[in-house]
Formats: C-alpha cells, structure tokens, sequence
C-alpha cells in the first residue's frame, strides 16, 4: 500500500534527524500508532486548541476516523448585545473549506447592518437587531458533517469531473465545487471546497453574477491544482444563462478560456 511506504518513509527520514515521529491517526487500523507514545498527554498546542485525547483532527477541523467525515463546529453562543460580540461570534467560526458557507454569510449579513447602524463598539444594539440575532442562533446545528474522501474505495480512478456552481444576490456571492469519481465499485459524489462573501451595494444584479462565476473559476482552478495524485479532471462550470434578459455568453467564453476546457 502506497501509504505504509509513505509512512515508513517519513520515519526513516524523521529518523535520521534523530526526531521521533509518530501519534499517527488513521481511517485504516492497520496504519494506526498503537505505541505508548501515542497514549502521551496532549501537547500544549492541542490544549489550546481544545482537543481532547479520543479526537483527531485535519485542517483544525474534528475528524470522525470510523465515519470518515470532517465536522465545522460552532462555539457554544452566549448572549449578545453589542457589535464587538457580534464580531467576536465571527472569528470563533473555524472553516477552511467554506463547509458552512451559507451560514456565515447570514452572520455576516447581520454584522454588516449592525455597522451601518454606526453605533461604537460596546454600545447595546437597537432591540430590532438583536431579536434577528437571536433568531439567527436558535436555528444554528451544533456541528455541520461531511463526507471526507473524494476517492473512497482502494481502487484505481476511472475518471474524475469537478463541478462548479456560481450564483449571486443583491446580499452575497457564493460558488461551490462537486467531484463526481467513478470507480469500478462505484460513482461517489462528494462536496470539495466552497466560498461566499457579501456583495457591494454599488453593483447590480448582472454584474454581481459575473463575479459569481469569476469566483466558482478561481476555485474550481484551485481544487484542480490540489488533486496532483487524481487523473486530469473534466471541468464543468454550471452558472445563470440569463438576468433579466441579459445574456451571459461573454463569461462563458472567459470560463472556457480560464479552465482551458469548453464551458458546459
């Protein structure tokens, strides 16, 4: 198995540096560190991070190995009066992938209004604002799961497509990418990386969807160039045709242009 000869190599290299590696976390019992220096206490960096000893984590995210799914995570949420808490909830949200991307859109959403009330930094917010962010904490999950591996079965890769979504709002931006992996035990379709931000005001609604597919090509690009190990995908970018009569083809041509594949 190409991972054991990895890891046997990171030793033999680590080794030769006289630097012990191990406390290896594996979906594969077989590659697991069952040594005692894998029941250690937990370094000073997973304290701080709150790990306990039976997690594991990838990319700071908690990592479920018999499931093989990553989780974001959201704090336990306290009462909040004023725009620094409003802020503060922000930085608390951890997410690499943009896994949760729509739900921190409506924090931001909410943080944006908050400013433009142009109230200081520790005064109580106006009650209208804080029963909306009231609401909005209510409806939060504890955790939002996905599936971790795109290529799930140990076999070879017949083929790989990525897909990817670009839409916007007068409220925000947001693309997603998809890879579908078909194998001989089967096809597996996965959710890769996404991404949202809130829209400037000035620009409209035609305008906001060209950044929409602008964004999916550059993330699309991004998870192309990540999956080094995986044959060369087919590329499909799916975005709005129309806006109120007006045409996209010339993003079309651009998403061809960028991908180095026909649009789709």
């Amino acid at each position: 198995m190409q991972a054991k000869l990895r890891k046997s190599s990171a030793i033999e290299i680590m080794d030769d540096a006289k630097l012990e590696l191990h406390k290896w976390n594996s979906n594969v019992a077989e590659l697991e560190d069952n040594s005692t220096a894998a029941n250690d206490e937990q370094s000073f960096a997973k304290q701080q991070l709150q790990v306990l000893p039976s997690e594991s984590k990838l990319l700071g995210l908690k990592w479920n190995k018999s499931t093989d799914t990553i989780s974001v995570e959201f704090p336990e949420q306290t009462p909040i009066t004023t725009k620094r808490g409003v802020l503060a909830t922000l930085a608390k949200i951890y997410d690499p992938l943009g896994l949760v991307s729509p739900i921190t859109l409506h924090r931001k959403l909410i943080y944006r209004d908050v400013c433009d009330l142009k109230a200081s930094w520790d005064a109580d917010l106006p009650q209208k604002s804080q029963q909306r962010w009231n609401k909005y904490v209510e409806s939060l999950p504890q955790s939002v799961s996905t599936l971790r591996p795109i290529v799930p079965f140990q076999q070879a890769v017949e083929s790989v497509e990525l897909h990817a979504f670009g839409d916007a709002s007068v409220e925000g931006v947001g693309a997603v990418v998809y890879s579908v992996v078909r194998q001989e035990s089967g096809v597996t379709v996965s959710l890769v990386a996404a991404k949202s931000r809130l829209t400037k005001k000035s620009l409209t609604v035609p305008r906001l969807k060209l950044v929409g597919a602008h964004m999916a090509t550059n993330l699309v690009i991004n998870v192309r160039n990540a999956l080094v190990e995986l044959p060369k995908p087919d590329i499909y970018a799916w975005l709005d045709s129309t806006v109120h009569g007006t045409t996209l083809a010339p993003r079309q041509r651009s998403v061809q242009a960028v991908c180095g594949q026909p649009y789709r």
